[in-house]
């Protein structure tokens, strides 16, 4: 489950039971929520929390103590120092891939891992959220859905996946992030104040750096003019259906048909490709139907080859480097590819 903090009297601070120890011998406190845990794991664990805790052995006299044990006070979210602590307390709580986790745990792991140098737990949450940011169009077409789930067309999920990949590095997530988030923008103009001005998610402020704003409204451009304009070339090129074997010109029927439902579809949402980059399986019906084998053959083909043209172009139109670099990127900090 997500951990989520109660609401209590905020001027009282609030223990977090699952991870109260009565034999913990250090007390972090996240606002006004504590956590009685054990010194020597978190050192153990993250030699940041070691160089940290270090120091509290020569604390004076006058330190603040609860219940006897020295108190941290840490500038984190009280919600993600939970998901970051009963991970490393608790071995059931955020499993490995492809094991169930939520998005806010992923995302609260990550951030932690990172920056108190928790290595294994940074690569786990990173192969996570990998799982529903992909890097080849097998895997987005892939049936599976990732470790976490996501509300369709949810503009939340694209916008803290680019605040925290860029915050730790990932950036081999941020193309499917911003195309995305490029989808759910044109669907909806308030995208665009949580694009400018952030969003507030349990209290906390995620916002997009300048440079990010401007990767996205500078890719969201080209994917919008450009990517509609080359589908409707591709249907209407005579050598999509060049080798119909139907006598009576059906296939051409079809095509005209197929080219008008898209360019429709264009003009009433004009930055939205979502409905032309599905599958070449979402042409099975219209074309299988009526159309010859050769034309039904050649379109699927000739669709899927127009797809992976984009997909390689994706990480250039919105100013990031080629796959190939983000690849070697990735399995430096996580390893091979995920495959579902």
């Amino acid at each position: 489950m997500d951990p989520k903090v109660p609401n209590a009297d905020p001027t009282v601070a609030q223990r977090v039971q699952d991870l109260w120890f009565p034999d913990g011998n250090i007390i972090l406190q996240a606002g006004n929520t504590q956590f009685r845990v054990y010194q020597g794991i978190l050192a153990a664990r993250s030699p940041i929390f070691q160089d940290m805790l270090s120091l509290r052995v020569v604390q004076p006299q006058d330190a603040e103590l609860v219940e006897g044990c020295p108190l941290v006070h840490l500038p984190d979210s009280a919600n993600e120092v939970t998901a970051f602590l009963k991970a490393i307390f608790d071995s059931e709580f955020f499993p490995s891939f492809p094991g169930h986790t939520t998005f806010d745990v992923v995302v609260g792991c990550l951030r932690l891992s990172h920056k108190y140098d928790v290595g294994y737990l940074r690569r786990r949450a990173l192969v996570h959220l990998s799982s529903g940011f992909r890097m080849t169009l097998a895997e987005v077409d892939a049936p599976c859905s990732g470790s976490w789930e996501r509300l369709p067309g949810s503009a939340t999920f694209s916008i803290r996946a680019i605040h925290v990949a860029r915050e730790v590095g990932a950036l081999w997530l941020l193309p499917h992030a911003f195309f995305e988030l490029s989808n759910c923008f044109a669907a909806s103009s308030r995208v665009g104040r949580h694009i400018f001005e952030g969003l507030v998610h349990e209290g906390v402020l995620i916002t997009l750096s300048e440079e990010d704003q401007n990767c996205f409204f500078d890719g969201h451009d080209i994917q919008s003019k450009v990517l509609p304009l080359t589908f409707l070339a591709f249907l209407s090129s005579a050598t999509t259906f060049g080798s119909c074997t139907d006598p009576l010109g059906l296939c051409d029927k079809i095509r005209f048909t197929i080219i008008h439902r898209a360019a429709r579809g264009i003009i009433q949402r004009p930055a939205c490709v979502t409905g032309l980059f599905g599958p070449p399986s979402q042409w099975d019906a219209p074309l299988h139907e009526d159309a010859c084998s050769a034309c039904s053959a050649s379109i699927k083909g000739k669709y899927q080859d127009t797809r992976e043209t984009f997909w390689e172009k994706l990480p250039i139109i919105y100013g990031l480097p080629p796959w190939a670099e983000l690849e070697t990127i990735k399995s430096d900090a996580i390893g091979p590819n995920l495959h579902c």
